[in-house]
């Protein structure tokens, strides 16, 4: 194989290094050889004395290369040189044939030998290896991002996965306790629905009684009415009985009456009416009147006593309204007035005053009634209340208050 030579020239400045230090890289300086760098270092210590003086050169070539190369250096008395053939593998070489001992290092020249396609090949590739090392760079940079993203979403779902795992104790215990709550709530609402079930029950069970204790209300109020109506009409006919019997007994005591009468007691006659004779219908009784052989009992003695006032009230027809029955006070005190015909009932009258029973009394009407002071109860002599049953039954009545 024909083998070519190409030269190229390292020129060495006055660049000087410390002991055990290297320059840094350097090419050479006609721009030939760009695939070759080197560097020295100088283990001198003083000026004056020689020392180690070591080269070093970086091929940046694919392929091995055969080189010459030439050292020119200080020996304190003159320049020497010294010329060796030397092969260059790819990176850094190293090598005793780049050591001399002297003062300090002049230049180093290398030749070449190579087949020029090889060599422009391996230039080339010098030259884009910059790019191809940016290219790779950047490749690498991207991957290494691209791992520190992946990293950083490991870390972020490491981290998640561990808040589930904490959070997943807290749902636990929580749903737990809802379920709780929801098993207590029901058990709840089943309790107020079996209480209004119970509820409903009773009230259906006491609608029912409701209903029983109506319709006996019911057939009571219609046995009442019943009777009442049974009451007033064997009332009405013993009122007209004794009307008819009042008026032949004054038919009859006029007859027998003297022909030469006082004219004074001739009017009074003239002026008494049914009203009036009504009136004696009740028999008044004072406690004088209504005590035993062995005196006053001990009930009695718990009781105040006054005698009956019905003498200060009179009757009229309120013709102005309605017709009703009206009741004066005569007297100069207030009065308890209590009636049983027509209606009846119980009114308080003050003195001078006139009340209303809210009673027609109509052609054959014969009013019954009595009164007492103010603050007095109307009593029998059984020291009962009286009632309008007692009053048409014809009791006595009289005035009494507890002591």
């Amino acid at each position: 194989m024909k083998q070519l030579i190409m030269a190229g020239l390292f020129l060495l400045l006055p660049v000087w290094s410390t002991a055990d230090e290297w320059t840094p890289w350097a090419k050479l300086s006609d721009g030939k050889l760009n695939g070759l760098q080197f560097s020295h270092r100088s283990e001198c210590t003083s000026s004056r004395k020689e020392c180690a003086l070591l080269w070093r050169i970086m091929s940046n070539y694919e392929e091995p290369l055969m080189t010459e190369v030439t050292i020119t250096w200080d020996s304190g008395k003159s320049l020497k040189n010294v010329i060796q053939r030397v092969k260059l593998q790819p990176g850094e070489n190293i090598s005793a044939a780049f050591s001399v001992s002297g003062m300090a290092l002049e230049e180093v020249s290398v030749r070449v030998l190579a087949e020029p396609g090889l060599l422009q090949h391996q230039v080339r590739q010098e030259q884009i290896r910059p790019q191809q090392d940016e290219l790779r760079q950047a490749e690498q940079t991207r991957t290494q991002k691209k791992e520190e993203e992946l990293r950083s979403e490991q870390a972020r779902k490491q981290k998640r996965d561990e808040v589930r795992r904490n959070e997943q104790p807290r749902k636990q215990k929580k749903e737990k306790e809802l379920r709780s709550e929801q098993a207590r709530k029901q058990k709840q609402v089943e309790e107020l629905r079996s209480e209004q079930a119970r509820k409903q029950k009773q009230d259906q069970e006491l609608r029912s009684e409701l209903a029983r204790n109506q319709k006996q209300v019911e057939e009571l109020r219609s046995e009442l009415a019943r009777k009442q109506k049974q009451d007033e009409e064997q009332r009405r006919s013993e009122q007209a009985r004794e009307r008819e019997a009042q008026l032949r007994a004054l038919q009859e005591r006029k007859q027998e009456q003297p022909a030469r009468q006082p004219m004074e007691e001739t009017g009074k006659k003239q002026q008494e009416s049914p009203l009036d004779l009504a009136r004696q219908e009740f028999r008044e009784i004072t406690p004088s009147a209504s005590r035993d052989e062995r005196g006053e009992s001990d009930e009695r003695k718990n009781y105040t006593f006054a005698k009956p006032a019905t003498d200060c009230i009179t009757t009229f027809i309120n013709t102005k309204l309605h017709n009703w029955l009206a009741y004066r006070n005569n007297c100069s005190t207030k009065l308890h007035v209590f009636y049983s015909n027509p209606g009846f009932g119980s009114l308080e009258i003050d003195a001078g005053q006139v009340e209303t029973s809210g009673w027609e009394c109509g052609d054959g009407c014969l009013p019954s009634f009595g009164a007492c002071p103010e603050g007095y109860t109307v009593l029998n002599t059984a020291l009962e209340i009286y009632t309008p049953l007692m009053q048409r039954e014809r009791e006595p009545f009289m005035c009494g208050k507890l002591k």
